[in-house]
């Protein structure tokens, strides 16, 4: 298990990285279409997922993680010594005392066991970490199908949309088969607004996509910009899924459709796997963006996906490892770099 946690450790790291340059792109292609957004947090998505990743001599990636200096920097420092050791020993036949090589065996031995139950520790935490947040995601999934379990049905084509008392604001709910839930008592032209809305969602996945982003969130829990990049991710789902559907919609009708956001509007009380809620996530900026969107421009989303091809290059991958020739050379020259010293 600590092994694993140590990979994990490793990606979380390179991940890392790679969230920060999403970020950065996110920013700077502010007027692309937000499904570009989709397609960063996927890379983001399989630099985490993947256990292993692609060379390229374009990467921006350091060539080993401090997780690697870690775990085999004490190997890999004890080399060189000993291999001087050996030519200093055969040029003046001297041998270095026996209590010396004991206790340096003994340190050696002392501070590999104390690593060793520091990681053991550690991916318990980890283990407890993720059980925690899978167990509140179950129980809030239990409590919402709960709620709407005498949710009464107003459209039995697929999706499916139920009404009820108990629902303040509409979402999706389901994995397999998901259905749409509609407070009651709602306008008919906030209704179509908002079916239109939720049937977005489901025709781009989102409610399969949204519980994949927590599992993973559960993984990583420990990691700050694994958060952040989720947070991020709910945003730019819910913005992707307005442009998608305003995007054939005229002035006055972009109007009714921010008037609806914002009558269904609640605050967002955690982050969550589900639901898909119409009005929790970012309603002010999304407003903002229904009102101000304009069909982008070709050449905008020519260098989007241009800027997505530059950062899967610079950040998905990693850095061409050296030849084990390379170092055999390396390590020979660093002895008789030391032997020229001593001479």
């Amino acid at each position: 298990m600590e092994g694993f946690f140590l990979q994990v450790l490793d990606r979380s790291i390179t991940a890392g990285w790679l969230i920060l340059a999403v970020v950065i792109v996110r920013f700077l292609l502010g007027k692309a279409p937000k499904w570009i957004r989709g397609i960063l947090w996927g890379m983001v998505a399989l630099r985490l997922v993947l256990p292993f990743s692609l060379e390229s001599e374009f990467s921006l990636l350091p060539d080993d993680s401090p997780i690697e200096r870690v775990a085999v920097g004490d190997a890999d420092d004890a080399t060189i010594p000993i291999n001087q050791e050996i030519m200093i020993s055969k040029e003046h036949s001297t041998v270095p005392p026996i209590d010396e090589v004991d206790t340096q065996g003994v340190r050696q031995e002392m501070t590999m066991t104390k690593r060793v139950k520091a990681m053991s520790v550690a991916s318990i935490i980890w283990l407890a970490g993720i059980g925690v947040l899978l167990l509140y995601s179950i129980l809030s999934f239990w409590k919402l199908h709960r709620r709407v379990a005498d949710a009464v049905i107003w459209r039995k084509e697929k999706p499916a949309i139920y009404e009820s008392e108990k629902v303040d604001s509409p979402f999706v709910l389901g994995l397999i088969k998901p259905c749409i839930y509609l407070p009651f008592r709602m306008s008919d032209e906030d209704r179509e607004c908002v079916v239109a809305h939720e049937e977005a969602h489901i025709s781009r996945g989102d409610h399969l996509i949204k519980p994949v982003g927590f599992l993973i969130l559960a993984v990583y829990w420990f990691h700050p910009l694994v958060w952040l990049a989720y947070v991020l991710l709910c945003k730019d789902i819910e913005m992707a899924c307005d442009e998608k559907v305003i995007s054939h919609m005229s002035v006055a009708d972009k109007k009714v459709y921010t008037k609806a956001l914002l009558k269904c509007s609640k605050p967002q009380r955690m982050i969550s796997a589900c639901p898909l809620a119409f009005g929790e996530v970012g309603v002010k900026k999304r407003i903002t963006n229904v009102l101000n969107y304009k069909k982008p421009a070709f050449w905008i989303i020519i260098l989007s996906i241009l800027a997505c091809v530059i950062v899967a290059m610079c950040f998905l991958t990693e850095p061409k490892e050296k030849t084990e020739d390379n170092r055999v050379d390396l390590n020979n020259e660093e002895v008789d770099s030391y032997s020229q010293q001593q001479e």
